[in-house]
């Protein structure tokens, strides 16, 4: 399944919220309760309000992926090595068994990972 770049597109909130506050500001002007003046500047205070929660929106992402890599240095570059290995995969092997089966470890690893955060040691046994 392809993923869709989000990123490379406006969103569709702020998006809206820019048509509504000129649907809006336009009704207000037609139906007479706003004269041109008014109805323009209700208009950018809309769309003003609905590009800043875009921008308020995609900052607290930023800073929750910032707050995430702020462990430990071994865990810090081994999410590092980690999403390039995954980029590197997910661009050069899209749609093949090799990006299936990088899927299915990493999938493995969170499962196995999560599984140590909660104390749970998996029993292994070793070959000598």
């Amino acid at each position: 399944m392809r993923r869709f770049p989000l990123h490379k597109i406006p969103s569709v909130v702020p998006l809206s919220g820019i048509l509504l506050s000129v649907l809006l500001a336009t009704l207000s002007w037609k139906i007479g309760t706003a004269n041109a003046v008014e109805s323009v500047i209700l208009g950018l205070i809309g769309t003003i309000l609905s590009v800043q929660f875009a921008i308020l929106v995609r900052h607290e992402e930023q800073y929750g992926f910032a707050d995430l890599l702020t462990g430990p240095a071994w865990l810090r570059e081994s999410i590092k090595n980690l999403t390039a290995d995954g980029v590197v995969i997910s661009t050069a092997f899209r749609d093949t068994p090799i990006e299936d089966e990088a899927r299915y470890l990493l999938q493995r690893f969170r499962a196995d990972f999560g599984n140590l955060r909660l104390g749970r040691l998996g029993q292994r046994t070793r070959i000598i």
